[in-house]
């Protein structure tokens, strides 16, 4: 509360506050302070938590998603009318800085609970001309790459199973046909992580560097398309 107004000859004033609070100053009579009648609810996310992108409207980024670098934006087949989740931005920002080891992400857009530990993460994808498509499981922050365990996939069919982003923990091929969709999977159970594409078990290592974290979808600066999004609790 304002203890004391000094208003001087020339209709200024001065107002003396105390630190860490909130004022409103009108002109107005009968003020007071305000009230919340229900707290607002708080929860975990859910888990298990699917999402297709069917009850998104067009050119919208899905409720729950926060990009961080990028746009993703639900999309629609002209043909079929099914709806996807797309990576919009094709020409890579001038990065400005590049400090203490950090490097640029590229297009990445994540949701979920820090807090999650065993789980199995699932994507549909489907990769254009050239770039490629990332999963990415225990997602635990941004300090330096992104770190937590990343199923990279790249157009003409390289894959990569990574640790925070520049780490390789297994790498390989698999045959791609054109623009054909392709599911890939990870499985973190404490420190058993398995990365899977189209239901083939490409990898299987033991790591236990990231315990927990959100998931991410990450992917070249191309058009890369996303669709049946799945999280299960293992």
């Amino acid at each position: 509360m304002i203890k004391k107004i000094k208003r001087d000859e020339n209709n200024s004033f001065a107002v003396d506050i105390e630190p860490g609070s909130i004022y409103t100053i009108s002109t107005l009579t009968g003020q007071q302070k305000g009230s919340v009648e229900t707290a607002m609810p708080a929860a975990p996310f859910p888990i298990p938590y699917a999402e297709d992108f069917s009850g998104t409207p067009l050119r919208k980024n899905p409720r729950f998603f926060a990009d961080i670098e990028g746009a993703f934006e639900v999309g629609a087949d002209p043909v079929t009318k099914n709806k996807f989740l797309s990576q919009q931005i094709t020409d890579p920002p001038i990065n400005w800085t590049y400090s203490g080891g950090f490097k640029p992400l590229g297009p990445l857009t994540e949701l979920g609970d820090i807090a999650w530990k065993d789980y199995a993460l699932s994507a549909d994808v489907q990769i254009p001309e050239k770039g490629y498509a990332e999963i990415i499981a225990r997602m635990n922050g941004l300090r330096e790459y992104t770190e937590g365990y990343v199923l990279k996939l790249h157009q003409n069919g390289y894959w990569e199973l990574f640790l925070n982003s520049h780490l390789i923990l297994a790498s390989g091929y698999i045959e791609m046909k054109g623009k054909a969709w392709h599911q890939m999977k990870l499985k973190c159970v404490d420190d058993s992580i398995e990365a899977l594409i189209d239901g083939h078990l490409l990898a299987r290592v033991r790591n236990a560097v990231v315990k927990s974290g959100m998931v991410g979808l990450g992917s070249s600066w191309d058009r890369v398309k996303f669709d049946n999004l799945s999280i299960q609790k293992l």
